[in-house]
């Protein structure tokens, strides 16, 4: 058995970064970057859980898989349904951003969703970006919208 988790983690990453609508974002995949130095970023492979210090949580989620022995076509073979974790964060050291970073959040979001509806990785096959919830930071130091999301799969093996 060969699960294609890992293969569309990377081929999302890829697509990420290849995209124009997210030109200047930080692309990773599982790492998160440093709140510092990266004002905006996705991290493909996190479930956008938090540590007790508001970061991003080192351990977490990347995705999930089911199989399933498909029956018909000649011949029979696998059929892998899965779901990939993503976390967009826009974030400032303005306070009093939240309203602009929740929207910067919401557009990572938008351009993720388009550029994992053209991707071709082999038989992998994505939908759009499925169900999120958004998380805000607000402190004097400044703000964060933290947006996880989920992208879907299947294909073949």
């Amino acid at each position: 058995m060969t699960a294609l988790l890992g293969d569309a983690m990377a081929a999302l990453t890829a697509a990420f970064q290849a995209s124009a609508a997210l030109t200047g974002v930080t692309i990773t995949q599982g790492d998160a970057p440093s709140a510092a130095g990266d004002p905006e970023f996705v991290v493909v492979g996190h479930d956008g859980s938090l540590a007790a210090d508001g970061s991003l949580a080192e351990f977490t989620v990347s995705g999930s898989f089911t199989t399933d022995f498909v029956t018909s076509g000649s011949p029979p073979g696998q059929l892998e349904t899965g779901r990939v974790n993503v976390v967009a964060v826009a974030q400032s050291g303005d306070a009093t951003a939240l309203a602009g970073r929740i929207t910067r959040a919401q557009e990572l979001l938008a351009a993720c969703d388009a550029a994992c509806t053209d991707v071709t990785s082999g038989t992998i096959v994505f939908d759009s970006a499925g169900s999120g919830r958004l998380v805000t930071r607000q402190a004097s130091a400044g703000c964060a919208a933290i947006l996880a999301f989920v992208i879907t799969y299947s294909g073949p093996w």
